[in-house]
């Protein structure tokens, strides 16, 4: 079953569009967020709704890894640092350990930073509609709080892994990734630790909804 799956990973990797599809959605991605923080900056209230404070850090969480993503195999390694480990992708790689370990931060970061502003809008429209909370209320005394554990979560993390350079040329994806691997001679422990921070804000918005 094992060899099935690499066989199906490597002949992903293999196709074209295992690097063009990231690169088309990841531009129109941050494009797009561009465009949401264009629109807030111009409109009359700007940043002083929570809505629109909400949305302009969303959106910048997305810049932050669409553009990671976007960029696919350049900042990886020209030679691969855990032969037989990491995929030798059959395209431009101009990068160093140093700027893969960035792309892999600025990912999960960016990432993390995207969906913890989902759970704070869930919660913002929570207060709004069942508890009936007015907005300066909210402005107060829950919207630092929210920001601040966003804001600390994300960053503890996607620094945790940096620290320990843990972002790696990660399989069939077209970037480096959190593999939970330190060298190349210890095990990828990424199954049980990679999705624990998604997780985590999974089930705290099914518990909110």
């Amino acid at each position: 079953m094992q060899g099935t799956q690499h066989a199906g990973e490597m002949l992903f990797a293999s196709r074209p569009t295992a690097l063009v599809i990231p690169k088309v959605t990841g531009t129109i991605s941050a494009v797009s967020s561009f465009l949401i923080i264009n629109v807030i900056f111009r409109s009359e209230k700007k940043l002083s709704t929570i809505y629109h404070r909400i949305m302009f850090v969303m959106s910048c969480g997305d810049i932050m890894a669409s553009i990671s993503r976007a960029l696919t195999t350049l900042p990886m390694p020209k030679q691969n640092i855990c032969p037989g480990q990491d995929y030798n992708w059959d395209a431009v790689r101009l990068g160093t350990v140093g700027t893969c370990q960035a792309q892999g931060f600025f990912l999960r970061f960016g990432y993390l930073i995207m969906y913890s502003c989902n759970l704070i809008l869930f919660i913002y429209y929570a207060c709004v509609i069942a508890f009936n909370m007015k907005d300066v209320t909210i402005r107060k005394r829950v919207e630092p709080v929210l920001h601040c554990f966003a804001f600390l979560f994300s960053l503890v993390n996607a620094a945790i892994p940096l620290f320990h350079q843990q972002y790696h040329a990660n399989g069939p994806w077209p970037s480096c990734n959190y593999t939970g691997r330190i060298s190349c001679e210890t095990s990828d422990t990424s199954v049980p630790t990679k999705w624990v921070g998604y997780l985590f804000l999974v089930y705290a918005a099914v518990l909110l909804i």
